[in-house]
């Protein structure tokens, strides 16, 4: 697998239309996230792909997920980069499948795309509105059944909740809860980072 340059954002929380911003940001989500695109327009290195990892609108309703979406389509076409993106804790998964994907929503959002020869995977841990993370049964056989399909193409797992490891020390309660199911999983391919 050739390097990669790959850009995460995650937790931009960004605010619902006429609320006041969450966990007393004091500059605008907006703002930040504009912040953001302007320095990564300045890079030396295109990335390869851009990702946005959850948490994108705090508990949004479907028109703020209608602005983000077109936000991020300007985005795209600015910068000539894929931008993906998947849920958080914080995300109101109805409301981003009708106001994002303008589909009929389902239970959860996770998918596959190839890019440059490398499978990437973008789950979806969210479990209820609550804080913890938790991949069902349905997803994890998914993902096992395309990653052994695929076995020995490189593959890349993006989502919002982390693995527990020692450097989350003081986040456990925020963290994937059955992350060793996940990893048993990807023993089944080729997966050089989640």
């Amino acid at each position: 697998m050739k390097d990669k340059t790959i850009i995460q954002i995650s937790d931009t929380h960004l605010t619902p239309d006429g609320e006041k911003p969450s966990f007393n940001q004091q500059l605008n989500p907006y703002n930040k996230l504009s912040l953001v695109f302007g320095d990564l327009k300045k890079m030396d290195t295109k990335p390869d792909l851009i990702v946005l990892t959850g948490d994108l609108i705090h508990e949004g309703k479907s028109s703020d997920y209608v602005r983000l979406q077109e936000i991020l389509h300007a985005k795209e076409q600015e910068l000539g980069v894929s931008i993906c993106v998947l849920l958080g804790n914080h995300d109101r998964t109805a409301a981003f499948y009708e106001g994002f994907l303008h589909k009929e929503a389902q239970e959860k959002y996770y998918y596959k795309v190839t890019i440059d020869g490398v499978d990437n995977y973008f789950l979806d841990t969210t479990f209820g509105n609550i804080e913890q993370g938790y991949l069902d049964k349905k997803q994890l056989a998914w993902l096992e059944k395309n990653l052994a399909e695929h076995a020995k193409r490189p593959a890349l797992i993006f989502m919002h909740h982390p693995i527990a490891g020692a450097s989350l020390r003081y986040m456990r309660f925020s963290v994937l809860q059955n992350g060793a199911e996940l990893l048993d999983a990807c023993q089944k391919g080729n997966v050089k980072g989640i």
